[in-house]
């Protein structure tokens, strides 16, 4: 027989369909909840991060700013 999880060798594991389902379904449940907080965790310190930056309305000045310098030198080298 097949164990269901990664275990020691001896543990017991489920044998009859009913077991396995259950065991399947603990897994699986078990995953749901790991990914979730890991998600909620990546989430907040990425929010966090994201809002010492500047936001994009003030990049796009930036950007704005910083072409109409290009143009003004090229027009001065012309």
């Amino acid at each position: 027989m097949s164990q269901v999880t990664t275990v020691r060798y001896g543990d017991p594991f489920p044998v009859t369909p009913e077991g396995r389902g259950i065991a399947a379904f603990l897994m699986l449940l078990g995953i749901t909840l790991f990914s979730f907080v890991t998600a909620n965790i990546a989430a907040f310190l990425s929010t966090r991060e994201r809002a010492e930056g500047p936001t994009l309305q003030e990049l796009g000045a930036q950007i704005d700013r910083l072409e109409a310098l290009i143009r003004d030198q090229r027009d001065s080298a012309h």
